[in-house]
């Protein structure tokens, strides 16, 4: 099965929105860039091709994500760019706030037993591995 080795970057900045601030909207932008620099491809590659166990495939995935997050995180901080400082939640406080290290990154999803919570990194990973196997 060939794989399309194209990727849209695709960030909706709409003037209306006021969830995300603009700056928000430019730490988003930012990360997808870096995001779309990863080797997506050759990792769905392994999938279609069998090379990959799902276990292995999912932390894969997850760690090229943290990847784009601190090189992002870091592309960032190496500007005048900073987080608004109000209360509400703040995709770029998220990233600036990032763990660089990923065991780290990963263990602020689990509870106190080491069960991972929902909406987890790895989560997305996982239904993306089970729609490619299909």
């Amino acid at each position: 099965m060939p794989i399309k080795a194209h990727h849209i970057v695709a960030v909706l900045v709409t003037s209306s929105s006021d969830r995300y601030s603009p700056r928000d909207k430019l730490a988003a932008l930012v990360f997808e860039l870096h995001n779309s620099k990863m080797p997506h491809t050759e990792l769905t590659r392994k999938i279609v091709d069998q090379d990959i166990s799902r276990e292995d495939f999912v932390l894969s995935g997850a760690k090229l994500e943290h990847q784009a997050l601190t090189d992002t995180k870091r592309f960032l901080k190496s500007t005048s760019f900073s987080a608004s400082s109000e209360k509400r939640y703040s995709y770029a406080r998220f990233i600036l706030e990032v763990e660089e290290d990923f065991d780290k990154y990963l263990g602020k999803y689990r509870r106190s037993n080491g069960e991972l919570i929902q909406s987890n990194p790895l989560e997305y990973w996982e239904k993306y591995y089970d729609s490619v196997r299909k």
